[in-house]
């Protein structure tokens, strides 16, 4: 603890250190607290002969006085003052070239920041890519001089809005806690991953008092000379700054090198510290050595050119993850399009596909409380993920509970696509299209509802859609008539609910071109209510559709099922091979299967050139071949199958090639 309190106030007498300690019972951050309110006289001092190790303004060095010792003025040539001079202090890591204390600059300086949430809870602050921080940084100056609506900022491709003045992100199309914004002027290494150091901003508190610390000159007088460490092991800053109520101490060695301290806890403890610089390419350009911005990775300011909304499917009771999933899909999606795959526009960023969650079972409370009133003690975890798993099914298949499922499907498919088309107003114009990805039960969901949308001539803002009003006209005619049915037929209604016998499907506000089924379990379901397969004779289910139907699946997920025998192809063929992302990966996996001998049906030296072509060739498209049925890749085998099965439901959110394929149908106008 003596340590840590001569560290941060050399200046003091030991004295006096150990006297505060001993009055704060031990405690450091009160004696820290205590003794920067204590001034403490420096000695005179002498500048030693070798010049300093920092570029110091000849100002500020000012003129020794005397020493004296019991009263009497020494010469210089004494004894006392022939000691040798201090070791220097280790040289700082960074030394910008120099100083920028003017008035920031739109993107020079600031950089604009939002908190990402770790998994042990703490928050990790990234960077908004240029446009947007240039966007919140403009939107900060026009709320600063007072201008009216200026304070709330579109970020991320329209997924946040940020308010500049309450510093909060809110998510726009789902339901999520507002994340933390910073406004970056001064900033620190966060971390280190490698050899690229991690940029992050110092806290606004400790920047408005930096800021005011310059502005006044206070860090530049002659009281705050360096003097020497007990020890004489290093020189003294020349000045400090303390922060109490952030428990921080910000230190001047000259002009352009200072650093933090953390003048408490544990990081106190040790002489936690950290060079803080100002402005982020300063920063950036002295200690992050990366080949590009990291905020880019987080930029979604294309025009999109494709849609894609994702319904989730069971599960999302207690974990409401379909966001970061669909999240997930769309940063393999900027991957794809950097790696040049789908060429120049693509790459640039001046077109993309837009991933965005459909967050149907937030909002409904189906049994209300029912299931978990007539659920036994014992075994809870297990009982818990059932309800909120198996249960999703079932509600499903009730003729109780279809009608809201279906409801909330469609109303979240018009609610979200309301907040799209104000966003980006062009969309149409500039050719839009619209898919919808569902998975697992999503599927079987989106299916039903597209399968009994009116089509019609493309007018208006629904499309040739059915209205919303006609819709509920006649929901409500057929419930009438189950009323009507029940009257005559003697029987009591249901409380509360209806008995659907057929649901009621509400229009949607747009088209929609492709479905993408992901471990999809459509096929059994389909089955289940009475479709058959027939060589060459299409089911029934099928007849009235017109839509694209694309059923990708993992060759060991539990949970899906095939589309094609149902849609009466002949022969029964195996399913199609979905494309591969890394052009490298088919090859590796062709030369094991010739070593070991797991060529497949076509032979091993067919396998082998198949293989090859298909990794070594530009994405072809994956609906000339009319093929519906299509599996990822997968090498194992035997017993590892039943591992693997265990997360193959829920590969498709990470999976590289579930995105290459999702990209190569919605961009096929494009690419060819």
């Amino acid at each position: 603890w003596m340590d840590t309190l001569r560290a941060i106030f050399p200046q003091h007498p030991t004295e006096l250190l150990s006297r505060a300690l001993w009055d704060h019972n031990n405690d450091v951050s009160a004696a820290i607290d205590y003794l920067v309110t204590v001034e403490a006289p420096l000695p005179p001092y002498e500048p030693p002969a070798v010049p300093p190790p920092y570029p110091v303004a000849p100002t500020l060095l000012a003129p020794a006085a005397p020493m004296q010792v019991d009263g009497a003025v020494l010469p210089q040539s004494s004894p006392h003052m022939a000691r040798k001079p201090p070791a220097r202090p280790p040289p700082p890591t960074v030394r910008p070239s120099a100083p920028a204390h003017t008035h920031p600059s739109e993107l020079d300086d600031v950089r604009w920041y939002f908190a990402e949430e770790k998994e042990s809870g703490s928050l990790k602050y990234l960077p908004f890519c240029s446009h947007d921080s240039l966007s919140l940084e403009r939107a900060y100056s026009a709320f600063s001089k007072g201008v009216e609506g200026a304070h709330v900022v579109h970020v991320q491709g329209g997924h946040y809005d940020v308010d500049v003045d309450k510093r909060i992100a809110t998510s726009v199309y789902w339901t999520s806690t507002p994340q933390p914004v910073v406004r970056g002027l001064w900033f620190e290494v966060q971390s280190r991953d490698g050899k690229n150091n991690v940029l992050g901003p110092v806290p606004e508190a400790i920047c408005e008092v930096i800021e005011e610390v310059l502005a006044t000159g206070e860090w530049n007088q002659p009281r705050a000379l360096a003097s020497v460490n007990p020890d004489g092991s290093y020189r003294d800053p020349l000045f400090r700054k303390f922060i109490p109520e952030l428990k921080k101490c910000v230190v001047w060695y000259d002009a352009t090198t200072i650093y933090c301290h953390t003048t408490s806890g544990v990081k106190g403890m040790i002489g936690d510290r950290v060079q803080i610089i100002r402005g982020y390419r300063a920063a950036r350009g002295a200690i992050i050595d990366s080949k590009g911005e990291m905020g880019e990775l987080h930029c979604l300011c294309g025009d999109v050119c494709h849609l894609v909304m994702v319904v989730h499917g069971i599960g999302q009771v207690q974990d409401l993850s379909i966001h970061i999933s669909t999240e997930q899909l769309q940063h393999q999606s900027k991957q794809i399009a950097a790696s040049g795959r789908f060429g120049d526009v693509i790459r640039e960023g001046s077109k993309r596909v837009e991933f965005l969650p459909i967050q149907w079972r937030a909002d409904l409370t189906l049994d209300q409380g029912g299931i978990p009133a007539v659920t036994p003690p014992g075994i809870e975890k297990v009982r818990s993920g059932i309800n909120s798993t198996v249960l999703d099914v079932l509600f499903f298949t009730s003729p109780v509970y279809c009608q809201e499922i279906i409801d909330s499907v469609s109303r979240e498919l018009n609610r979200v696509y309301s907040l799209f088309i104000s966003r980006h107003p062009a969309f149409w114009d500039h050719g839009g299209r619209i898919s919808i990805a569902g998975h697992s039960l999503g599927s079987v969901l989106s299916f039903d509802v597209l399968s009994h949308q009116v089509a019609g001539t493309h007018s208006g803002e629904l499309h040739g859609v059915r209205s919303p009003i006609e819709t509920e006209i006649l929901a409500l005619e057929e419930r009438l008539a189950q009323l009507r049915a029940h009257q005559a037929s003697g029987q009591t209604p249901p409380p509360g609910r209806m008995l659907v016998t057929e649901p009621i499907y509400h229009a949607l506000s747009f088209p929609v071109d492709n479905l993408f089924c992901l471990g999809s379990p459509l096929g059994m379901f389909l089955i289940l209510r009475g479709a058959r397969t027939q060589a060459g004779v299409m089911s029934d289910c099928f007849k009235n559709v017109n839509f694209r139907i694309f059923n990708l699946y993992h060759p060991y997920d539990p949970v899906a099922y095939r589309l094609e025998p149902l849609m009466g192809h002949t022969p029964v063929s195996d399913p199609a091979r979905a494309p591969v992302f890394k052009e490298g990966k088919l090859l590796y996996k062709a030369a094991d299967a010739l070593l070991g001998g797991l060529g497949g049906k076509g032979g091993l030296f067919s396998s082998l050139v198949g293989r090859l072509s298909t990794a070594a060739a530009a994405p072809a498209s994956v609906v000339d071949g009319g093929r519906v049925d299509f599996v990822l890749e997968c090498d194992n085998s035997g017993w590892q199958q039943y591992v693997t099965a265990v997360s193959a439901h829920t590969c498709y959110w990470t999976s590289a090639d579930t995105v290459m394929f999702l990209m190569q149908v919605a961009l096929e106008r494009l690419v060819h």
